[in-house]
């Protein structure tokens, strides 16, 4: 983990740290000291630093992460720093669906999120997508989901929520 708390202490001082999630393409043999400096409970900015780059290497190379999808879970399902959470829920976006092993896990934990607003918007708004992808598959769970985004609604929302409420498979 050494190695990615260096590359965080370096980028933040240069302010280039968006661009150098690249660096784990041309090392993938980082992406596990990444996952675990993601998952680990080292002070910020160190875990939301490498979920926001496990994040950016989902969505512009899935290819890179999905073999590491069940340590994206297992720090999806055991973190709570705001920030990973939001990243890895948007992980969890970007890659196909779950492993069969977590699923039951993953759902509760979804719909936590969903349900909690002491979590940022986009974790909640996240979190609903990722639950629509449960309907899809699983038809059973939508009165439980649509129970829940009728929870939301009778609360204050924002516009981001409210377009994410649409999605919701009636």
């Amino acid at each position: 983990m050494e190695n990615i708390v260096a590359l965080i202490d370096h980028y933040k001082k240069q302010k280039s740290f968006p661009e150098k999630y690249t660096l784990f393409l041309n090392q993938p043999q980082l992406v596990p000291e990444l996952l675990c400096c993601a998952g680990s409970d080292l002070p910020y900015p160190y875990p939301a630093y490498s979920s926001w780059w496990v994040f950016h290497l989902a969505k512009n190379s899935p290819t890179t992460i999905l073999p590491f999808r069940d340590e994206v879970l297992k720090i999806f399902l055991s973190q709570e720093h705001p920030s990973v959470i939001r990243n890895m829920t948007a992980t969890l976006l970007a890659l196909p669906a779950f492993s069969t092993f977590y699923e039951g896990n993953v759902f509760d934990r979804l719909l936590h999120i969903f349900l909690n607003v002491e979590y940022k918007v986009a974790a909640q708004v996240n979190a609903l997508y990722l639950l629509n992808r449960f309907i899809s598959e699983f038809p059973e769970l939508k009165d439980e989901v649509v129970s829940a985004v009728e929870i939301i609604k009778s609360q204050p929302y924002s516009p981001a929520m409210r377009v994410a409420l649409k999605s919701v498979r009636k």
